[in-house]
């Protein structure tokens, strides 16, 4: 008999045990949901605040150096392919701690390339390019060696004066 007392004890007190772990897993869970509605707020408030501002890190700094005026600001909706921390959150929300195995891993949603933005950098470098001066080549001279810098044009000869 004292062996079933025993292990009625040890039921009972691992019981207590799950109960108060189970109570400790909706706290933090709410916690959890806390912190992720923070992250989702944050990250919306930054989009919105930086989208007229010059740019941010998901549309980019293409306008940051161009003067800002009524005209060229236009109304930015905010998508979830911009939410690169939110979607991180969310899509791990729907997993519970039972699925989550040794071997697994976290796949991280990276939004997709703006074509307009991507084509104007390239505009802009394909400009920039054309409107540098060509620079000649440098030829090399008798012995083989490039010229010094400095040294690519030749010097007159001066004429001789006699008085």
């Amino acid at each position: 008999m004292s062996t079933e007392a025993e292990g009625k004890a040890l039921y009972e007190g691992a019981r207590k045990d799950l109960v108060n772990a189970l109570m400790k897993r909706k706290e933090i869970d709410k916690q959890l949901a806390a912190l992720e509605s923070q992250i989702y707020t944050f990250e919306g408030n930054y989009l919105t605040e930086t989208t007229n501002s010059g740019g941010n890190i998901i549309q980019g700094f293409e306008s940051y150096l161009k003067h800002p005026n009524a005209a060229n600001r236009k109304k930015y909706e905010i998508t979830d392919g911009d939410r690169i921390f939110s979607n991180i959150v969310n899509g791990d929300a729907d997993r519970s701690a039972d699925d989550v195995g040794v071997g697994s891993h976290v796949t991280v949603a990276v939004p997709a390339a703006r074509q307009g933005s991507e084509a104007r950098s390239i505009d802009s470098r394909r400009d920039r390019d054309s409107k540098q001066k060509k620079r000649p080549n440098n030829q090399r001279d008798d012995e083989g060696t490039p010229p010094l810098a400095g040294t690519t044009r030749k010097k007159r000869p001066r004429m001789d004066t006699e008085d």
